[in-house]
C-alpha cells in the first residue's frame, strides 16, 4: 500500500495552457504514484460589516487568511502569478491597459 502524498498548489493547476504544461498534464500520472495534487486558495476571513468589500477589510487590517487546510498537506507549491495587466492598487480592479487604469483612477478617485 502506498501512502498518499498531498500536494496543494497555490494558484491553481487548470487555468490555461501554462498551468497545464507546468503541472496539470502530470496530475494523473502522479496520482498513480500516490501523489494527490490539489488546487488551493486560502480562504479570507473578515467581518460581515464589509459585505463583499474584502479588499477594504484587508486594507483596514480586519481580514485574516485561514490556513487550516495546510495541516493536511505534505507539500505546498506556489504557482506563478499570471496577472500581467495593470490593476488598481486601491480596489484591485483589473484594468487591462495603462490607459484604462488612468481612466479608472480619474473616474473613481483612486
Amino acid at each position: 500500500m502506498i501512502d498518499t502524498v498531498r500536494v496543494l498548489v497555490y494558484g491553481g493547476i487548470g487555468d490555461g495552457a501554462c498551468d497545464y504544461y507546468r503541472l496539470g498534464m502530470y496530475v494523473n500520472h502522479l496520482a498513480r504514484l500516490g501523489v494527490e495534487v490539489l488546487p488551493w486558495t486560502p480562504r479570507l476571513r473578515y467581518p460581515s460589516r464589509y459585505g463583499t468589500r474584502w479588499f477594504d477589510a484587508i486594507h483596514d487590517g480586519s481580514a485574516s487568511v485561514e490556513l487550516d487546510d495546510l495541516a493536511d498537506a505534505d507539500v505546498l507549491v506556489f504557482s506563478r502569478w499570471r496577472n500581467t495587466s495593470p490593476s488598481c492598487s486601491e480596489c484591485g480592479k483589473d484594468c487591462r491597459t495603462q490607459e484604462r487604469l488612468a481612466r479608472h483612477g480619474t473616474s473613481s478617485g483612486h
